[in-house]
């Protein structure tokens, strides 16, 4: 995403960068989630979804949803929902399942979804 001279992408290594589209320098880098995988940013807001995997010694560990809403400027965490679709619910072995089709925030309001389940929320900051 670029936005007001500053570029934010996700890495695999479950890092957010923040880097000044002018120059190339790291303005915050912060690690959110398991597996980033949509982000969207409105008024300051970023926000990530994602997948956190379960503490497992195996290689295809089982993963939960995640929600992260990221103060831009500052790569400050605002709000952490490990399992905004309901506590416990298991995502399969497959990383195409989970909120991970699409991520949107409009008007304070952010948008979730995957092939079965649609979430909104509104956002409220103190």
């Amino acid at each position: 995403i670029l936005s007001d001279s500053r570029l934010f992408f996700t890495v695999q290594d479950e890092k957010t960068y923040s880097l000044d589209a002018n120059n190339g320098t790291t303005v915050w880098s912060s690690g959110f989630s398991y597996a980033q995988n949509k982000i969207a940013l409105e008024d300051g807001i970023l926000a990530i979804s994602g997948l956190r995997r379960i503490e497992s010694e195996e290689i295809l560990a089982d993963a939960y949803n995640t929600l992260q809403l990221i103060d831009s400027r500052t790569g400050r965490e605002l709000y952490r929902n490990y399992d905004p679709l309901q506590k416990g619910y298991n995502v399969p072995n497959d990383f195409r399942y989970g909120l991970t089709r699409s991520v949107v925030i409009q008007n304070k309001q952010i948008y979730l979804a995957d092939e079965n389940q649609f979430l909104s929320f509104r956002i409220q900051l103190n």
